[in-house]
């Protein structure tokens, strides 16, 4: 899942990437309705 205190830091909050800690397969579900077609490369 986002780390959505992470995300939401001041420093961070204008950011285009987003930090997701946890299993990768659950990440990877995750991002895939979202990011779906436009991820190269993770």
């Amino acid at each position: 899942m986002p780390d959505l205190k992470h995300n939401a830091e001041e420093v961070n909050a204008g950011s285009k990437n987003l930090y997701v800690l946890g299993d990768n397969l659950d990440a990877l579900k995750h991002l895939l309705g979202s990011y779906s077609g436009q991820v190269k490369c993770i």
